[in-house]
């Protein structure tokens, strides 16, 4: 490999088409095998595909199969079983409702738009019309949407290409030790199991399970792909954050907004407006799982807003979207658990903000003997019933509340306290800065006039999900309470920065409805503003009219974004240029240190394990050049022999005692990186080896490729 040359992106334009077909074919089959079709198809689909790939990473090794495509394979067939196991219920359910409301027009057809024996409103249209109207609905929010979702992965996508110009650089942090590391573990073992890749730690006081959809995902395209396990780090990362995020939240604008240009554009452009996420994911950690999974919780809010709220939906709809959930929520969980808790959390805010106004409704409408009318005929909650009604509610909240309670990091890795003041926080919060980062005023501005419009419209769940996440920072940020902050952010890791990114998804739903509220405004003015120009000069003025229009609503987009751009986000990706590059002073893995991983072919015999301090970059040889290591991450567990090689190896006096152990692992080679500088546990036996212990036999600089000869020259002789 020349290093001297940039390892540019052209390059894996092949492997950023893998990661997309991953991502979208299996959920978007089978979305659509579930009923759903337009942007509902679509929006899910990497959820969905998420699911289908990490449990299949589970299973398939039991099956004595090793981790590649086929495994994901097997795994699709057997969830398009499942689906349509699913959707059989709904279809009955669907055919019986239809029977039932056809019924009284065999004795009376109503007139169009009079309410019909069970509520429902008598149809205006043929069932004909009506299907072509829907298919017609589904057309116009998957061209949008598709549009939409473009600009937003031109924005979001090369914002991520400015911040790694360099296809091989990595985030030089704490955390990528174990995931760089951990996909080499899998394409090595063949083994992806969430329930045993922590095990390639040896904590012996830790389960294994590790939320291993990230690193699952990452192997395959590495595999597909034929790329390194770096490169494919960045591809996927760039995939989700230019595509799997956008994509559902674009899909929850349209649910919140309708299938329709507004909407989708509103969404696609907010979506890259925040500091907070998902750049903050990539500079802290890096948290590559949290940011898989929390990029696929806007999919499961879509799917709970759209079986609850009372906007007009199809009984077919609203049914649909509880077996999407379960699609859904595996993947949410196996990114990251606490991923799924900020799921279920959010999805109860919008569960009991809709379903439970809607019951009182039902009891309100029972005691005047009146049956539901209108758009509460149309609601799930009508339809099933108030007994069974409150029975999912309650089935939804035990479940939420249990998962909460039960679903909790160890608190003994949860080490972040509160460490800022009410107000601060607050402030933090209102201009929708957390922890520090930029402040996006003009989307605070945005979430303000959707908040307005939420309460005129009586359409609360958007302030109740934005109020967890308010109430969830301000705990984490500011209360002493060691129960209440344990009880509610434990399974955050008691982190401000992982609770900072969920404040997206209570800005968005805000913001997305303030800013089609402003669009239609600005365009409902032009419109009346030039009637009377439009009556004088005729057909021209109409088209005046409307390209104006247009033209305002297209200033206001710019507007609002590239203040947003040219500020916050340029601010944030210059903080995070710092760590995310292979240089001179890099902290994990510098240049030279990266040349001499290059050169390990060179000189170390494939089978050799490295003697490494990881929290120098040593352990990278294993990601990068799989050579097999002594520690694959920082906080991996060794025996309390190599811990005496920590401190004494680079001691001559300790040689009698140190070279026993060397000898005893069959280590033959160190890499002598220097002091660690992300890690505060120093290693001198692990820098400085002098020529006694052992000879550099390749050196870049002040790194250095040694070879342990002063504890292998006699005993290599003693074997000839």
């Amino acid at each position: 490999m020349d290093l001297t040359q940039a390892q540019g992106w052209a390059s894996l334009v092949p492997a950023i088409a893998v990661a997309l077909l991953l991502l979208l074919v299996p959920g978007a089959t089978l979305s659509r095998a579930l009923g759903l079709r337009g942007m509902h198809a679509l929006g899910p689909a990497p959820a969905i595909s998420t699911s289908v790939i990490a449990i299949s990473a589970v299973v398939t090794p039991w099956l004595g199969m090793r981790w590649s495509i086929w495994c994901v394979a097997l795994g699709w067939a057997v969830a398009l079983a499942l689906t349509l196991l699913l959707r059989w219920p709904v279809d009955r359910s669907v055919r019986r409702r239809a029977a039932a409301d056809a019924a009284p027009s065999q004795a009376s057809t109503p007139e169009p738009g009079a309410s019909t024996s069970s509520g429902a409103v008598a149809p205006t249209h043929t069932p004909v019309s009506a299907s072509a109207a829907a298919a017609a609905r589904d057309r116009t929010g998957l061209l949008t949407g598709v549009v939409a979702l473009a600009i937003a992965a031109l924005l979001l996508g090369s914002t991520f290409l400015r911040l790694v110009p360099d296809s091989e650089y990595i985030m030089q942090l704490f955390d990528n030790v174990f995931h760089l590391n951990a996909v080499r573990a899998i394409l090595d073992s063949g083994d992806g199991s969430s329930l045993t890749l922590w095990g390639i730690t040896n904590k012996p006081d830790n389960t294994s399970f590790y939320p291993a959809a990230w690193h699952d995902l990452v192997a395959l395209v590495a595999q597909i792909a034929g790329i390194g396990v770096p490169q494919a780090v960045n591809v996927l990362a760039l995939v989700v954050i230019a595509m799997v995020w956008p994509l559902g939240v674009i899909w929850l604008g349209q649910v919140i907004g309708g299938p329709n240009a507004r909407a989708s554009l509103a969404a696609g452009l907010l979506s890259a407006c925040f500091p907070a996420f998902p750049w903050l994911f990539l500079h802290w950690g890096p948290l590559y799982p949290n940011l898989l999974g929390n990029s696929l919780i806007a999919a499961l809010l879509a799917v709970t807003v759209l079986a609850f709220d009372r906007r007009p939906r199809t009984w077919r709809m609203r049914l649909t979207a509880l077996p999407a959930a379960l699609l859904i929520a595996p993947g949410i969980a196996l990114g990251h658990p606490n991923a799924l808790l900020a799921a279920t959390g959010l999805g109860l805010m919008v569960v009991l903000t809709t379903a439970v106004p809607q019951l009182c409704a039902l009891r309100r409408a029972a005691r005047r003997g009146a049956a539901p009318s209108g758009v509460l005929a149309g609601t799930i909650v009508s339809r099933l019933g108030t007994r069974r009604a409150w029975t999912l509610v309650g089935t939804i909240t035990v479940i939420t509340v249990g998962l909460w309670g039960l679903a909790r990091t160890g608190l003994a890795v949860a080490p972040w306290q509160a460490d800022e003041g009410l107000w601060e926080s607050a402030w933090d919060l209102v201009t929708n800065g957390p922890v520090d980062r930029p402040r996006a005023w003009a989307v605070s501005v945005l979430a303000a006039v959707g908040a307005i419009v939420t309460v005129h419209r009586r359409r609360w769940w958007p302030l109740a999900v934005f109020g967890l996440v308010a109430v969830l920072y301000l705990v984490v940020s500011d209360v002493p309470v060691a129960w209440l902050r344990d009880a509610l952010t434990g399974g955050f890791y008691r982190d401000p920065k992982r609770i900072a990114g969920l404040t997206v998804l209570g800005y968005l739903p805000l913001a997305a409805i303030g800013l089609q509220t402003l669009w239609t405004l600005l365009l409902t003015g032009t419109r009346r503003l030039g009637r009377r120009a439009a009556a004088r000069s005729g057909r021209a003025g109409r088209m005046a009219r409307r390209t104006l229009g247009r033209i305002l609503a297209l200033a206001l987009a710019a507007a609002i974004v590239v203040p947003i751009r040219i500020g916050p986000i340029d601010q944030v990706i210059a903080w995070a240029q710092r760590d995310y590059v292979i240089a001179d002073t890099s902290k994990l893995l510098d240049r030279d240190e990266r040349d001499v991983l290059a050169h390990l072919h060179d000189y170390v015999p494939a089978d050799q394990t490295l003697l490494v301090d990881p929290g120098n970059g040593g352990a990278l040889a294993y990601a990068f050049e799989n050579y097999r290591v002594t520690r694959v991450h920082i906080l991996s567990g060794v025996s309390d022999d190599l811990h005496v090689l920590d401190w004494h190896l680079s001691d001559p006096a300790w040689m009698d005692q140190t070279c026993p152990i060397v000898r005893a692992h069959d280590l033959h080679y160190t890499l002598d990186f220097g002091a660690a500088l992300v890690d505060s546990v120093y290693k001198p036996g692990l820098s400085g080896i002098p020529a006694e212990v052992g000879t550099t036999v390749y050196q870049q600089g002040e790194a250095r490729l040694v070879e342990l000869t002063g504890c292998w020259d006699g005993e290599d002789d003693g074997e000839d």
